[in-house]
């Protein structure tokens, strides 16, 4: 290897102050320098180091030395996931058939690969931005179940127990099936102190460890769950008897999807107000929200249809049903809604609810006394 090239390994700085610099003063030969000079760069310089290839004109170096450059992609150990994603933006504009079938080629090797580290939120917005390059969907949707591995990957409790893992898989199946979108369509639907989530078509499918999924309160302010599970569902007995670690537990949850961007442009004692208006219809009923904050409400894009039992003339239960339309506000994260009398003591307020949960009990307990005098 030239020497210019081993100094490269050792350098620290700036691409166009230190390692450009060096490049261009040991007037290389690009021809045969060109994989000695990336495999020797940082990965964050990488891409300006591309970059300046097509600048000078070098386009078809890029396209010549495809292969190893996703190699590079695929086995870095780092967590440099963002010289990636500005690497394949860069690549996918060259709209080279050659470079982009050594993108969808290797999508699944850098998904596998270290640079992912199984994070969900990394794997599936990685694989949206490359879907349509070349072949990608189509390596995408043959390859789907090598993604949720990959994903479910470092639960301990699913490693060991694949039959339940394929029944997580038929799951997101069968709801891309019946929304009608394809595997290669599922986005990433951000993440929450408990959980990841998908959005697949109009459903949001939500995924934690290590939390228990209680009792739904049934309030037509509650967007109301398609499905609401724990896996295993004996996890208390499997805790203890030391075969489940409290880690490998998961919750599932599907939801309707909710527009989550209602408050854009709102003021915030508007905003306040909306909020307070939830917080009040649940109190009246009984419950209590300590998690109120605009990020855990949602406006209905269809109705919260809300099942429930009552007892009839002769004393038999039967079942009843009523309705939230389009439009109105639901909460959409229920992991802080109590029942009055089952309130927890929180031992650190911080973290178990939001500030306004107490200015909000004061401003209703103010009304009722109000109320309680006339």
């Amino acid at each position: 290897m030239k020497q210019y090239i081993s100094e490269l390994q050792t350098m620290f700085g700036t691409w166009e102050e230190d390692f450009k610099t060096t490049i261009e003063k040991n007037n290389p030969n690009l021809e045969e320098d060109f994989n000695d000079i990336l495999q020797a760069l940082p990965p964050e310089i990488i891409t300006e180091y591309l970059s300046w290839i097509i600048d000078i004109g070098n386009t078809p170096l890029i396209s010549d030395n495809i292969d190893t450059i996703m190699r590079c992609a695929s086995e870095y150990t780092g967590y440099q996931k963002v010289w990636i994603v500005k690497t394949i933006n860069l690549l996918k504009n060259i709209q080279d058939p050659n470079i982009d079938n050594s993108i969808a080629n290797n999508l699944i090797p850098i998904i596998k690969g270290p640079y992912t580290r199984g994070n969900p939120w990394v794997i599936i917005n990685f694989y949206n931005n490359c879907k349509d390059i070349g072949n990608s969907r189509d390596i995408i949707e043959e390859n789907y179940g090598e993604i949720l591995n990959t994903i479910f990957s470092h639960n301990e409790y699913l490693s060991n127990n694949p039959a339940v893992l394929d029944r997580i898989k038929d799951l997101i199946y069968k709801i891309a099936e019946q929304e009608n979108v394809t595997l290669s369509d599922i986005e990433d639907a951000g993440s929450g102190q408990y959980s990841d989530c998908m959005k697949i078509g109009t459903t949001i499918l939500k995924f934690g460890k290590n939390r228990i999924l209680e009792d739904l309160p049934v309030h037509r302010r509650i967007l109301q769950p398609k499905l609401r599970i724990n896996i295993p569902q004996n996890y208390n007995e499997q805790i203890d008897q030391g075969t489940l670690k409290p880690d490998d537990l998961i919750a599932i949850e599907c939801q309707d999807e909710v527009d989550t961007k209602w408050d854009e442009n709102m003021p915030d004692n508007q905003k306040n107000e909306f909020l307070y208006s939830i917080y009040k219809d649940l109190r009246n009923s009984g419950f209590i929200w300590t998690d109120i904050k605009p990020e855990n409400v949602g406006r209905l894009l269809k109705p919260n249809i809300i099942n429930y039992t009552v007892t009839d003339s002769n004393g038999e239960a039967v079942q009843a049903q009523t309705s939230l339309p389009v439009g109105e506000f639901v909460i959409f994260d229920t992991d802080r809604i109590y029942e009055k009398d089952k309130l927890p003591e929180f031992k650190n307020v911080g973290l178990l609810h939001s500030p306004s949960y107490e200015q909000f009990e004061e401003r209703y307990n103010n009304e009722q006394k109000e109320l309680a005098s006339r």
